[in-house]
């Protein structure tokens, strides 16, 4: 473990202690290579997605449930910026963090190792990495941007249209230039054994007329070449001369969303032996470096039947995937190993059966622990090819080949090659983390096969699925992914794909629904009959069954395709349905399980009236680049019998709506709660997630940007002016200077019931515009529009101070246990977010200062704690005060007044007044003593803190006497809760000291501001006012000009003068007679003299003199030149 200390993307300072590997390869971006072959070979900054998609030098399958980042160097599952790069379920977080192939073999005394780990020891030997996809041509504008969406690590509605043509465009290419002469894969439809495709008249090969690339049924395919032959890029790797091997990698993943298969990628690797030696003794495994989520808690576990080694999480759930209710699983699965001569057997091949040989199982699983072994990180390349070696052969990674060390079953020191291998779901065997097996952390592992001979110019393949699965647990995860492979079995050494079952329900009358179901049966030659069981998830019974057939008339497409179908008519069924194929073929059933998995067999509820009902920037209800927009939206169920009970809308991840709809319900979304960029495009893209019954939809929407010049002064702001309370929060900007009013307008903050809300009105017409509007402290919150005007309310969250939460003074010997909380290294939060609180102004809270009492006569602390206390009080009186006691032990019952070694005062009185205190005590893991010592025994404290919870009243002190049962103490006036603990070595009472907690300074209710709006252009010449007014000049502040609105009810005598903050005249704007009507005047930042002033706050003034003697007008206001 290595320590460290780093700036993170997002700008956060990291400290802590990361696992060798993670180091290794940070350290590797950041010292300079000779040339960039991947993410661990580009110097300087972390890589970006845009630059290695653009050549392309990277790329991903994404076409199914899993993202899976690929180099043409040969690097895979990490992503160009460094970070985890295999991705499940897509949109969520990560799986893998990096994985690879790996070879080795031993030639005399030496040891010979390649392939990929942290770094990577091949380098390419084309230009890019070829992807395509069989259906290119037939695209849509979605499937493209959610393909190009994953690619740049972009949201849709972010995505350019150069972006678009980029993704497209790259299919296109690699369709036409597939490098079949290279050793990439291709179709061979008329079985010759040549590629020799129809071209159609742009040069495209024809899928529908002859040969074609990739593999057969795969819906999207990568493939690129690499080899060994770098000397110097080998030794820095792993210390080893290059072998002397070519290697080309396809990788493939089929589309099918309610099949098993959405949940696989596969990988064939291809090995040439390009060196003109003979290989003997070689061996070959798949390396991965699992982290499912945070990589702290991971576990792994191998099966020697199924030739699969197994990633899981340890805990209940993993942190990173907390929020989405489920924590996933990985493996990687053996399908087919390198072949061996075994005379009587069949081996599979290039795709054929070949007599006389075998394939080779996994022949060992080896894993590391983080900081254990780490063979892939040692700081000497040569050992680490020795290690390596070692663990290619199924053993411990050490670095004498001649006297290897085997795993054990730890718990019984059994040799084995084949660790790990209990099973999770029931805990027998030898199970990861538990018994005398390492603890949960992150791990690295390898399954491999060998020994085989590679003869000069021969090739050996190795194909492994990466198979993902979620289910209700971590364990029950690792089940679905164990599932998913039992399911690939079968279909080892073939072309790997499965049934695929495609279902839709369509209404009939609001109570029934035509349930349509087609299944695509790829591997069979003939089939005498198949039919398809189905019943509602979790509920058992009522299974239904359908017989499908492929006869051209069952809804199953052109006869004879292998694509069986037929529909029937059912009641709406509100739960998902799961169903399994059975397979009639030559007098034998074949069952498929979970091929037909979580489908509906009800209509699916409608999303339309999709709309902007939110913009940033000119108000028109359509998208501007440059403007920040939001979407509402109408949700219907159309099933006239059952309710949806869970359903939630999302948008590029973000939740829009959460609730249930009744049957034949309707829905509207017509509040912004998310907003987001619009982009310089044609085209403004969404995709919507609908997920209801378990289930998930999409729904695509376009609408067309419109490309204007936003105003001049859009976003410019506006000056608030405090007639109450901080203006310093409310920031007001420009919008859409077409519907300014010139009036006057209010923000005023209010309280219903216990919830605060803000208000603005238009004090010039008296019109209350936006009401009940809630306090939002996340960034990004919805901002109304009011005449034009964006009012953006920045107030802080009413409690702690978020940027200034505490400080001290002195030696501290209290610290604070961990319960996740915000503040004061996770042990302090705001009342309200602990047992609750009776606060409900952000007014009642204070800024208060603890006086820590000590015992400094007696150090070390050997005297018994009853005389240390009795000590303390003689030396410190004024600051050991008393408090309401409550017993976790006996469910937080009121237990008496109790002592506490400080007093508590609130800062912002003068004098300081002093507070109440609640406590809690529990007698079985801490003490019950009616003292606040943290079940102190003289030597260390309770294990956290003995539960001694501090609760900080806002109650002037009464020695806790206010408080009870009830009113509880506990969820009364509480400010601020407190989890303390001991801090180091040091003991109770050591040092006095000051620990204070500094509130925010939010509004509160009864704030009050002000914004003068400015007039618009339009009314700046419109019709005479009813009275004389001088608006706030805008914008404000300024440079080099701003404009002065003023209005006259009458054709008049003005006088308009600009002075400096000294009263000392700057310049007169107007000194004539002019015409009723409202005036526009510029200030150019000169004097009387053409002079430019300097900066600061300047006041102009509008003097009206009228005829005959009366009283003048006279309005000034201040304004601020800034340079």
């Amino acid at each position: 473990m290595y320590l460290f200390s780093f700036n993170s993307p997002g700008g956060k300072v990291m400290h802590g202690y990361w696992p060798a590997k993670r180091l290794f390869f940070i350290l590797l971006i950041l010292i300079a290579q000779p040339r960039a072959q991947g993410p661990d070979k580009k110097p300087g900054a972390l890589n970006k997605a845009a630059e290695y998609i653009t050549y392309p030098q990277a790329t991903q399958i994404n076409i199914n449930n899993i993202v899976y980042w690929q180099f043409f160097d040969g690097s895979s599952g990490i992503d160009p910026n460094g970070d985890a790069g295999t991705i499940f379920p897509k949109g969520t977080k990560n799986i893998v963090y990096k994985d690879g192939v790996v070879w080795g073999l031993r030639v005399g005394e030496e040891v010979k190792v390649g392939g990929q780990l942290y770094k990577t020891g091949t380098r390419p030997r084309l230009d890019h990495i070829y992807r395509i996809r069989a259906d290119w041509r037939s695209l849509t504008r979605k499937d493209i941007l959610q393909d190009a969406a994953s690619l740049f690590q972009q949201p849709v509605s972010e995505l350019t249209d150069e972006r678009l043509d980029q993704v497209l465009e790259q299919y296109r290419q690699d369709w036409k230039n597939w490098p079949v002469d290279q050793g990439a894969p291709y179709v061979d439809v008329d079985n010759n054994g040549t590629y020799n495709p129809v071209l159609d008249d742009e040069g495209m090969p024809d899928e529908q007329r002859g040969d074609y690339p990739g593999i057969l049924g795969a819906d999207q395919v990568a493939w690129y070449l690499v080899d060994d032959d770098d000397a110097d890029l080998t030794q820095r790797t792993f210390g080893s001369d290059p072998l002397g091997v070519e290697l080309s990698v396809t990788v493939w993943a089929y589309r099918m969303e309610n099949s098993a298969q959405a949940n696989v990628i596969y990988k064939k690797y291809q090995l040439r032996n390009i060196s003109g030696q003979t290989f003997e003794d070689m061996y070959l495994a798949q390396w991965a470096d699992p982290d499912i989520g945070n990589y702290t808690d991971d576990l792994v576990a191998c099966d020697s039947l199924t030739n699969t080694a197994f990633a899981y999480n340890a805990g209940d759930y993993d942190i990173n995937f907390r929020a989405m209710g489920f924590t996933p699983a990985v493996g990687y699965t053996l399908l087919q190993g390198p072949v061996v001569p075994s005379p009587g057997d069949q081996a599979y091949f290039k795709g054929q059966l070949i007599d006389g040989y075998k394939n080779l199982p996994m022949t060992s699983f080896t894993y590391e622990p983080s900081g254990v072994y780490d063979s892939t990180l040692d700081p000497e390349p040569k050992w680490l090819s020795y290690k390596l070696y070692n663990r290619l052969r199924g053993y411990l990674p050490t670095t004498d080949v001649g006297n290897p060390q085997p795993y054990t079953h730890r718990d019984s020191n059994i040799p084995t090659k084949y660790p790990l291998n209990g099973d999770p779901v029931t805990g027998s065997g030898d199970v990861d983390g538990r018994g005398q097996n390492f603890a949960p952390a992150d791990r690295n592992m390898m399954i491999s096969c060998g020994p085989f001979t590679l003869q000069p110019g021969e090739e050996q393949e190795m194909v492994v699925a990466m198979v993902a699965g979620k289910g209700g647990s971590p364990v029950g995860s690792f089940n679905e992914v164990r599932k998913t492979i039992n399911l690939l079995g079968p279909w080892r050494g073939r072309s790997f794909r499965l049934p695929t079952i495609h279902t839709k329900a369509v209404s009939m009358d609001g109570t029934r629904s035509r349930l349509s179901i087609q299944a695509d049966i790829f591997n069979f030659d003939t089939i005498d009959s198949c039919r398809f069981f189905f019943a509602s998830e979790g509920i058992g019974g009522d299974t239904l069954s359908l017989p499908l057939y492929d006869d051209g008339v069952h809804e199953s497409g052109p006869a004879g395709d292998n694509v069986f179908g037929n529909s029937m008519i059912l009641s709406n069924r509100p739960r998902p349905q799961n169903g399994y194929l059975k397979i009639y073929s030559a007098g034998k059933a074949g069952k498929y399980p979970n091929s037909g998995k979580a489908f509906a067999a009800r209509p699916a509820p409608q999303m339309d009236n999709i709309h902007l009902i939110w913009e940033d920037g000119k108000q028109d209800g359509k998208p501007n680049p440059g403007e920040r927009v939001s979407v509402g939206f109408t949700v219907t169920n159309p099933d006239a019998v059952n309710d949806i009970g869970a359903l939630e809308v999302s948008l590029q991840g973000n939740i829009l709506l959460n609730s249930g709809i009744r049957q034949n319900g309707r829905f509207t979304m017509d509040k912004p709660y998310y907003s987001f960029d619009i982009q310089s495009t044609d085209t403004l893209s969404l995709d919507f997630t609908i997920k209801y019954d378990g289930l998930s939809e999409e729904v695509f929407w376009n609408m067309p940007v419109e490309k204007i010049e936003p105003a001049e002064t859009w976003k410019d702001t506006i000056e608030v002016l405090s007639i109450k309370g901080r203006s310093g929060y409310l920031k007001v900007r420009v919008a859409d200077p077409e519907r300014f009013t010139g009036h006057t307008y209010s923000v005023t903050v209010h309280k219903d019931n216990k919830d605060l809300f803000w208000r603005i009105s238009d004090e010039s017409s008296g019109e209350i515009k936006r009401d009940s509007l809630a306090f939002s402290y996340e960034p990004g919150y919805y901002s109304p529009v009011v005449d034009g005007l964006l009012f953006e309310n920045n107030n802080p969250r009413p409690g702690i101070n978020e940027k200034m939460p505490y400080d001290y003074e002195g030696y501290r010997w209290v610290s604070g246990y961990n319960w996740d909380a915000p503040f004061f290294f996770g042990a302090m939060d705001n009342g309200v977010n602990y047992f609750g609180s009776t606060i409900s102004d952000p007014a009642e809270y204070k800024n208060i200062r603890m006086f820590w009492a000590a015992d400094t006569l007696h150090l070390p602390t050997t005297l018994p704690k009853a005389e240390r206390v009795a000590a303390s009080r003689e030396q410190f009186p004024d600051r050991w005060s008393r408090g309401r006691t409550y017993r976790k032990d006996l469910g937080y019952a009121a237990a008496g007044i109790g002592d506490l070694p400080f007093a508590v005062y609130d800062m912002d009185q003068d004098p300081p007044q002093r507070l109440n205190v609640c406590f809690v005590e529990d007698a079985i893991d801490g003490s019950a003593n009616l003292l606040w010592d943290m079940g102190w025994d003289g030597k260390s404290f309770a294990e956290k803190g003995g539960n001694e919870l501090l609760f900080f009243m806002a109650s002037d002190y009464d020695e806790g006497q206010s408080y009870d049962d009830d009113p509880r103490g506990l969820s009364a006036d509480v400010m601020y809760v407190l989890w303390p603990a001991g801090r180091g070595t040091l003991g109770y009472l050591q040092e006095p000291f000051t620990l204070d907690i500094y509130k925010s300074n939010p509004n509160s209710v009864g704030d009050s501001l002000v914004i003068d709006a400015p007039a618009s252009e339009d009314e700046v010449t419109s019709n005479v006012p009813s009275d004389y007014y001088l608006r706030q000049n805008y914008p404000n502040p300024f440079n080099p000009s701003t404009n002065i609105y003023f209005g006259l009810s009458q054709d008049i005598n003005v006088k308009l003068e600009v002075f400096n903050i000294l009263g000392q005249k700057v310049r007169t704007l107007k000194d004539e007679f002019m015409p009723g009507g409202r005036h526009k005047v510029v200030w150019d930042g000169r004097n009387d003299f053409g002079q430019k002033v300097s900066s600061g706050v300047y006041i102009y003034n509008l003097s009206i003199y009228y005829p005959h003697s009366q009283a003048p007008f006279i309005q000034s206001r201040k304004m601020i030149l800034l340079k």
